[in-house]
C-alpha cells in the first residue's frame, strides 16, 4: 500500500436496521483514522462500535454517507479493501476450523492469503512464542480453552502482514498476563510493518495501555475523540445531565447546548450535556424548559 495520510475515513455514515422496530446502529459520523496509528473505538455494548468494524471489513453495507479504507471505497471497490485488511471478529467459535490444529489452520487461511505454507507455519509459530501459546499449535481447536481459541483468532488476522487490522474486541475471555501479551505483539506488529490496529473494547484501562487515540461511541454517534489522558481528563472532572421528553424545538436545543457540550440521542428525543456542575446545569435546564 502507497503512503497514505489516513488509513479510514468515515463521511457522514449511518446504518439503520430496518424491520419491526427501526434501528439507528450508527448516527451519521465522521472521523479519520491515520495511518500507522493504533485506535479504540470505546463505548459500551450495543455503542454501534462492531456495526462501525463490520461495515469497514465489508460485512454490512452503509445506509449513508462513504467509507473509504486503504484509500478505496467500501462500496466501490471491497475487493481492494479486502486485500489491505486483517480482521478478528467476536465469533471466536467460528472463525477458525474446528478438527484442525492451529498449525493446520495456518496453513489454510495462508493459502487464501496467497501464502507459501512453509510462510504461514512460521509466522504463526514466532506469533504464537511472543504471546506464549507455541505449545498448543497442534491441539484441535475445539479442544483449546475460549481464551485460547481467542489467542489464534486474533493471530490469523495478522499471518498476511496486513496493512490494517480490524479487532473487535479482541482482550474478550482473555486472563490479564494473556491480554498484556497481545498488547505487546500488536504494539510491535504496528512498529515493525507501520500499520494501523483498529480495537473496539468498552474497557478503557485495556485501550489507555496500547491506542495513541480513542473514539468515544455512544448510541451511534461519536461524542469524543482524543488521546486516552484527555478522555481521562473528561471523564474524571466532568458530570452529564440527560434531558428526556423531546424531540425539542431548535431554539430550546440552542438554549441548551448553552449549558455544556451537548449530544442528541435517540434520534433527538433525548439530550446529553456535559457539565462541571450538574446541580447548576439542572436547574438550567427546568428554567429553560419551563419557559
Amino acid at each position: 500500500m502507497t503512503a497514505l495520510e489516513n488509513a479510514v475515513s468515515f463521511k457522514d455514515v449511518s446504518k439503520v436496521f430496518r424491520g419491526p422496530r427501526e434501528i439507528k446502529a450508527v448516527d451519521n459520523v465522521s472521523f479519520d483514522i491515520e495511518s500507522g496509528t493504533i485506535i479504540g473505538l470505546l463505548g459500551s455494548n450495543g455503542a454501534g462500535k462492531t456495526t462501525l468494524i463490520r461495515m469497514t471489513t465489508t460485512l454490512l453495507s452503509p445506509s449513508s454517507g462513504r467509507i473509504t479504507v486503504a484509500g478505496y471505497d467500501v462500496m466501490g471497490a471491497p475487493e481492494k479493501v479486502r486485500e489491505h485488511i486483517g480482521y478478528a471478529g467476536q465469533d471466536t467459535e467460528r472463525s477458525l476450523y474446528y478438527r484442525l490444529s492451529p498449525r493446520e489452520n495456518a496453513k489454510y487461511f495462508g493459502w487464501l492469503s496467497g501464502l507459501r505454507a512453509e510462510t504461514a507455519v512460521e509466522r504463526l509459530e514466532h506469533f504464537a512464542c511472543q504471546v506464549g501459546m507455541d505449545d498448543r499449535l497442534d491441539q484441535h481447536f475445539i479442544t483449546l480453552s475460549g481464551g485460547e481459541k481467542q489467542v489464534f483468532v486474533v493471530l490469523r488476522a495478522l499471518l498476511h502482514y496486513p496493512d490494517i487490522v480490524f479487532l473487535d474486541e479482541p482482550s474478550k475471555s482473555l486472563d490479564v498476563l494473556t491480554a498484556r501479551r497481545i498488547r505487546g505483539l500488536l504494539k510491535e506488529y504496528r512498529h515493525e510493518h507501520k500499520a494501523t490496529v483498529i480495537i473496539t473494547s468498552h474497557n478503557l484501562k485495556e485501550l489507555e495501555d496500547v491506542c495513541d487515540r480513542l473514539i468515544f461511541i455512544d448510541h451511534g454517534r461519536k461524542v469524543f475523540e482524543g488521546s486516552p489522558e484527555e478522555l481521562k481528563q473528561i471523564a474524571f472532572k466532568s458530570e452529564s445531565v440527560e434531558v428526556r421528553g423531546g424531540p425539542f424545538e431548535d431554539a430550546v436545543v440552542g438554549e441548551l447546548m448553552l449549558l455544556g457540550e451537548t449530544t442528541p440521542m435517540r434520534d433527538g428525543r433525548e439530550l446529553r450535556i456535559v457539565c462541571e456542575n450538574p446541580y447548576a446545569t439542572i436547574r438550567h435546564v427546568v428554567s429553560i424548559l419551563e419557559s
